[in-house]
C-alpha cells in the first residue's frame, strides 16, 4: 500500500472516529437531558419542590420559569417560586405530571438544547384545588451546560385544560377558585404569562409549544413561535 493510500484510509479512520465520538457524545446529552427533566417532575411535591432550584442554571443569566400564574425571572425569584411558604397544609396534596412524547434537539454546539414534552397530570390541593382535577398541558425547556452538567434555563408550561374530575372539560376553563385566586395574589409573578390557550370548544389549538427544529448555536425565541426582540 502506497504512502498516500494508508494517509486517506488514516485520514477517514480519524474521521469516523469523530463522528462516532459526537454521536456517544449526542447520546449522552440526551439521557442527561431527559433525566433531568424527569427530576423535576418527581421533585414536583410539596416536601421536595424546594429541590427543584438546584436544577435551575446558576451561572447562566436569563433564568426563567413561566407556569399558568405568570413568568419569573431571575435567580432571586426563581429561588423564591420554589421555597416560598404557604398556609396551605401538605397533608393531602398530590401533583403528578408525566412527560411523553420527547422531543430533544441538543445544539450543534453542544452548550444548549431545546425541548418539549406533551404532559397529563392530576392534582389534588386540598383548600386550593379541592377534590381531583385533571391537569394536562406542555412543557418547552431550555437547558444549557454549566461546568459540563446540564442545568434548566427557561421553563415554559403551556396548560391545555385544568378541570376537576367528573367534569367534562369541553364545558370551557374554570375560573379559579377564591383560595387559589387569594394564594396567587400573595404571590404576584414578574409578569404575565405572554401566552395562553386553554381549551375551547370554539377554539383553534395552535401548535403551541413549536417542536425545535436542529441548530448550531443558540438564539432568543419564543417557544410559542415567535422570535423574541
Amino acid at each position: 500500500m502506497s504512502n498516500p493510500d494508508l494517509e486517506q484510509r488514516i485520514s477517514m479512520l480519524e474521521e469516523s472516529n469523530r463522528r462516532l465520538q459526537i454521536d456517544v457524545s449526542r447520546a449522552k446529552d440526551y439521557i442527561a437531558i431527559q433525566n433531568l427533566a424527569s427530576r423535576y417532575q418527581y421533585f414536583h411535591q410539596p416536601k421536595t419542590m424546594a429541590r427543584s432550584f438546584d436544577l435551575f442554571a446558576q451561572k447562566t443569566p436569563g433564568v426563567s420559569v413561566a407556569i399558568s400564574g405568570g413568568v419569573e425571572e431571575g435567580l432571586d425569584r426563581i429561588k423564591a417560586f420554589w421555597t416560598k411558604s404557604s398556609s396551605i397544609p401538605i397533608e393531602g396534596v398530590m401533583l403528578e405530571h408525566q412527560l411523553t412524547t420527547p422531543l430533544i434537539e441538543v445544539a450543534e454546539d453542544g452548550q444548549t438544547a431545546k425541548a418539549v414534552w406533551m404532559s397529563p397530570g392530576h392534582e389534588t390541593v386540598p383548600g386550593l384545588l379541592p377534590g381531583g382535577h385533571w391537569v394536562w398541558g406542555r412543557y418547552a425547556v431550555d437547558f444549557v451546560k454549566e461546568d459540563g452538567e446540564w442545568k434548566i434555563w427557561h421553563l415554559w408550561y403551556y396548560p391545555t385544560f385544568r378541570t376537576r374530575y367528573g367534569r367534562d372539560w369541553t364545558e370551557g376553563p374554570e375560573d379559579p377558585s377564591p383560595e387559589l385566586a387569594k394564594h396567587r395574589a400573595k404571590y404576584p409573578p414578574s409578569r404575565p404569562m405572554p401566552y395562553v390557550n386553554l381549551y375551547r370548544s370554539d377554539g383553534v389549538r395552535d401548535m403551541v409549544p413549536a417542536p425545535p427544529e436542529p441548530y448550531d448555536s443558540f438564539e432568543d425565541y419564543d417557544p410559542a413561535g415567535c422570535p423574541n426582540g
